[in-house]
């Protein structure tokens, strides 16, 4: 009897078993808890957002459409694709010029490129060699290549 006594204090209150029928109650109360927390803020969200002054709005567009030089997106893609048309509407040797102030930022994409759609073919013509031995072959070729971003650039000046 002492020992069962000494046991509760530390142990579980034996009033705390609970049947499955009470653990599914409890968990379908917190669930709903939940839900109305959700729902609460969500609202609270709602009520906090400051809706757009279509008014300002449309007068930037008019005055965009105006000028004919600005700009205005209203979301990342929307922008891109704005930049792409006006990039595409303005002359190609702007843009040609534009490529080749850095052609080394392109020099490593346009080797894999080269590497990938080469390597095979040299494979198939050397079958002795080492997968190094033919990537230095490889390699001596694109610095000749014609589609090197800096053999483009050397040509171009």
């Amino acid at each position: 009897m002492k020992e069962e006594a000494e046991l509760a204090k530390y142990g579980k209150p034996k009033d705390a078993k609970m049947s499955r029928f009470e653990m599914q109650q409890k968990r379908e109360k917190a669930d709903a808890e939940a839900k109305r927390a959700a729902a609460k803020a969500k609202t609270d969200e709602e009520e906090d957002a400051i809706p757009e002054n279509t008014n300002r709005l449309l007068a930037e567009e008019a005055e965009a459409e105006a000028s004919g030089a600005a700009l205005h997106a209203r979301g990342i893609d929307e922008a891109v694709s704005k930049m792409s048309l006006a990039s595409s509407s303005s002359s190609s040797s702007s843009s040609s010029s534009a490529d080749d102030k850095h052609p080394e930022k392109r020099l490593k994409a346009a080797f894999s490129q080269y590497e990938e759609r080469e390597l095979p073919l040299l494979r198939a013509d050397n079958p002795g060699l080492k997968l190094s031995q033919v990537k230095e072959i490889l390699w001596k070729q694109w610095q000749k290549s014609p589609e090197n971003p800096l053999v483009q650039a050397a040509m171009a000046q």
